[in-house]
């Protein structure tokens, strides 16, 4: 009787004992996620994030900022980019001899920069 008792006593503090390492790896992993997920809002350009505008709107705010349209320009790109750790859209286009380049914030669609050149 008493090797019965101390057997169940054994199997249930090793049950607990298994079930309490994959509860922490679980948590362990879910930090993980957690942290992964933050490094792609503020650094990872390479996957977009809902967060983001996206390009359409990128392309809008810059041409709204130009006053042109997308029917006036040619050449019209956006892709997401980092400048000084924020994500942004680089957003290019021509109109009129003109090649036209505007940094978009890709969280707020503010225009953080922009500069024109004559084409050559």
């Amino acid at each position: 009787m008493k090797k019965n008792i101390f057997l169940v006593l054994v199997l249930v503090a090793v049950l607990f004992t298994v079930a309490g390492c994959d509860k922490s790896d679980s948590n362990k992993n879910a930090t993980n996620n957690n942290n992964s997920n933050t490094a792609v809002t503020n650094n990872d350009t390479t996957n977009t994030n809902s967060q983001y505008i996206g390009e359409d709107a990128a392309k809008g705010n810059a041409l709204k900022d130009a006053g042109l349209t997308a029917a006036d320009v040619t050449e019209l790109t956006a892709e997401l980019d980092t400048e000084n750790g924020k994500a942004v859209y680089d957003v290019d286009f021509k109109h009129d001899g003109k090649e036209y380049n505007y940094d978009v914030d890709a969280i707020t669609g503010d225009v953080v920069e922009k500069n024109s050149e004559i084409d050559d």
